[in-house]
Parts: structure tokens; sequence; C-alpha cells
């Protein structure tokens, strides 16, 4: 290359899941024989895509001591904090099957950027002791693993006339 000569250079750094501010130094190797190595600095801003966030509270629903087979009635306020609608599509618990909300049968649940609903959730503990269970909801949100958004429900069920 000749010493006016003008040549291009592609940089690519791959942001995906990567929002916030971002510094890189690319090196540049060269056969020019005062300067063998040019060092290249990138700063830059990469925004966030446009996507659903929930967000659920409480994350632990804690219960204390309570009846077996009796209703302890739960609440939790959900958020969208994304940019674009968040959709939940079913609420559930994995153990005996039990689910508190079905989009297929009562449409789905759709909550708009930055805005909150709260639900109820009836839980009922079958058996006696500690337990530990989880509620998922399934989602279109970019924050929830495979689609699925857990929060715990935890407590102590006793038989009723036991305490």
């Amino acid at each position: 290359m000749k010493s006016e000569e003008e040549t291009i250079l592609k940089i690519i750094y791959q942001t995906l899941n990567r929002p916030g501010p971002f510094e890189k130094r690319v090196f540049l190797f060269t056969n020019i024989p005062d300067q063998k190595e040019i060092t290249i600095t990138i700063k830059g801003m990469v925004r966030e895509a446009p996507v659903p966030k929930i967000r659920v509270e409480p994350r632990k629903l804690r219960l204390g001591l309570i009846n077996t087979n009796s209703v302890s009635n739960l609440s939790c306020r959900i958020t969208n904090e994304g940019r674009e609608p968040l959709t939940i599509t079913k609420i559930h618990m994995i153990e005996g099957d039990t689910v508190y909300f079905d989009g297929k049968k009562q449409g789905n649940l759709v909550i708009k950027p930055k805005e909150s609903t709260s639900i109820k959730i009836d839980f009922t503990p079958m058996t006696e002791g500690p337990f530990t269970r989880v509620i998922f909801f399934e989602t279109n949100a970019k924050n929830a693993r495979n689609g699925r958004y857990a929060i715990m429900v935890i407590g102590e069920a006793l038989k009723e006339g036991s305490w």
C-alpha cells in the first residue's frame, strides 16, 4: 500500500444481551516499519432492545403457619418493565398440576409497557409440614428463562387444631 492509499477496516462487536456502555480495544498489526501495532479504541452505548420484561412482587410469598386444606388468598403485582406488551399465557404450579390462570380458556393477560396489574392466587396446602412451592408465569418476557418466570410460596402447613 502506498502512503496516500486508503482502505476500509470493518470491526464488528456483538451487542446481543449486552446493553449499556462499552469500551473495546482493537489491535491492528501492520507491516509499517516504525508502527507495527496500532490500537483502536471504540466506545459506545448499546441501547436495550424493545422487549417485554416481567417483574412480580413479592417474589417470595411467605405464608408462615397455615392449616392444611385451608385456602390462603395470595396477592402479587405483575409489572411490565419493558418497552413492548407483556403477554402471560398461563400461571401454574407443577406440584399437583394446579393452574391459576389459563390464557387458552380466559384469554391471555396482556400488560402494556410500564404498566402493572394485581392478581389473586388461592393457595391450598394439601400435606402437613414445611413447604416450598414454585408458581410459574408462562410469558413472552425477555427475562423469563425458557418462557417461564418463577416466584416462590413458602410456609408450614399443620392440621387444623394442632397449634
